[in-house]
């Protein structure tokens, strides 16, 4: 299972053609976001399907990792190499939900 610390860590190869760097880095910082609530399971709850804090304010769901787009740049973050790590996120995220569900 993923920690907030695997997430804040990660560092991903560059490649000539990449994601843009910056729109990873501020998507990985809203994913640390919800991962330090999902991993503490008393913080969170399921409402149809989707996780929210128990103020109800909504993290974001597996399906929105998987939709999230990120622009192309000359010299950005390796794209497989961003998409295999999103990819964890996302089992273990769907691994967290069901476990609560």
């Amino acid at each position: 299972m993923l920690t907030p610390l695997d997430l804040h860590n990660k560092e991903f190869r560059r490649a000539f053609r990449g994601f843009d760097c910056e729109e990873v880095d501020a998507f990985i910082a809203e994913l640390i976001q919800t991962w330090e609530v999902l991993t503490q399971t008393e913080k969170w709850r399921v409402e149809k399907g989707v996780p929210v804090t128990q103020e109800g304010k909504k993290l974001l769901t597996p399906m929105e990792i998987h939709h999230k787009k990120f622009r192309r740049r000359f010299r950005g973050y390796d794209v497989d190499d961003v998409n295999d790590f999103l990819d964890r996120v996302i089992q273990s995220a769907e691994q967290l939900i069901k476990e609560k569900a």
